[in-house]
């Protein structure tokens, strides 16, 4: 799981990060300043976002953010504000919570944010494999060849959809309700995006066994074959 840290509270919070690393062990954490580094943001495919409320033009940052990654989307604030609140629930943040939470209430809201945008039960379950993939629904980690896949969380729910229908042909109304539910009849053209996505970062770790097959005016299905995908 990939961490950003926007904000001198936030990054220079160690206490923070050991919390979070408790929880999730293989947590990847990136230090970033403010909007001046919005371009390590969208690099970064971050599962957790965290801002803080003081960075200049925090609102919109945080909408900014909110445009381009499906991340979940923290604000702290060091004196929380009723006003400041509603702004940045309505430009897309998760929650926003003073910097003082205690660390269990921080990691816990953090957890269920989690599991909300995973659309996941956070329970122990096998993993899901398929050839040289390895997907993990508790962690949310994603690894072809031992290479880890660095997925945002509707990346990962749809890869996780492909893995457990194998070989199967999966729908385009089954794919986005599961990703979108019952408004995924407007996102026929965001489903396609996120196939790309995931074929690219899945070609990226050094995949040549398996690849997702487009059925034409149908659906997909992950299949495992000696062919690279083109």
């Amino acid at each position: 799981m990939m961490a950003v840290l926007i904000g001198a509270d936030v990054r220079s919070g160690d206490d923070f990060v050991r919390n979070l690393r408790l929880r999730w062990p293989n947590l990847g954490v990136l230090r970033v300043e403010g909007e001046r580094d919005f371009h390590q943001l969208e690099d970064a495919a971050a599962h957790l976002i965290v801002v803080d409320a003081r960075v200049p033009g925090a609102v919109a940052l945080v909408s900014r953010i909110r445009r381009s990654s499906d991340a979940v989307l923290l604000v702290l604030a060091s004196e929380p504000e009723e006003g400041e609140q509603v702004d940045m629930l309505e430009a897309g943040a998760d929650d926003y919570l003073a910097l003082s939470t205690s660390a269990p209430v921080l990691v816990a809201r953090i957890s269920a944010a989690l599991r909300r945008a995973q659309g996941l039960e956070e329970r122990p379950e096998p993993s899901l494999e398929c050839g040289q993939l390895r997907v993990n629904p508790l962690t949310h980690e994603a690894q072809v060849n031992g290479q880890v896949i660095h997925l945002t969380p509707t990346e990962f729910r749809l890869l996780c959809h492909l893995v457990k229908s194998k070989g199967r042909l999966v729908t385009h109304e089954a794919l986005r309700a599961s990703l979108w539910g019952s408004e995924g009849k407007y996102y026929a053209d965001s489903l396609r995006k996120y196939v790309q996505r995931v074929r690219q970062k899945m070609a990226e770790c050094g995949n040549g066994q398996l690849r997702i097959e487009t059925i034409p005016r149908t659906g997909y299905r992950l299949l495992q074959t000696l062919r690279e995908d083109t």
